[in-house]
């Protein structure tokens, strides 16, 4: 409960606590497209930091080129459903780390955006 509750914080004080809204959203929410050395800056922080928290969370999906065992797949059930222990923070910190944060590590990833395009139902 230690750990989660860690790192939960870690995701929640590095995606909120860093500066105000107006700055945040500049700085790491939304930075402009012509901003390409801040981008890899923030996309390398966030993927050095935060891949194997992701990876746990993620783990219940299942990725040939991870290695299972070292995985907690209790992770994403922990935060989300434990509301007495983790509260909301739980919840939002999973919605940030596999939303917002993943889409920073997987940004230029080409081979990941083709895996997640299988998941994306075809229209009839």
């Amino acid at each position: 409960i230690k750990q989660d509750r860690q790192q939960i914080d870690q995701v929640l004080n590095y995606w909120f606590g860093q500066a105000s809204p107006d700055g945040a959203q500049k700085s790491l929410w939304m930075i402009a497209s012509s901003s390409v050395e801040l981008l890899d800056q923030v996309d390398a922080e966030i993927a050095d930091t935060f891949r194997s928290l992701i990876l746990n969370l993620s783990s219940n999906i299942g990725d040939d080129n991870v290695d299972m065992v070292s995985l907690d797949k209790g992770k994403l059930q922990r935060w989300t459903e434990n509301v007495e222990i983790f509260g909301w923070q739980g919840k939002m910190a999973a919605i940030i780390a596999l939303d917002q944060m993943s889409r920073h590590i997987h940004r230029h990833d080409k081979k990941h955006q083709d895996k997640c395009i299988q998941f994306i139902p075809k229209q009839q």
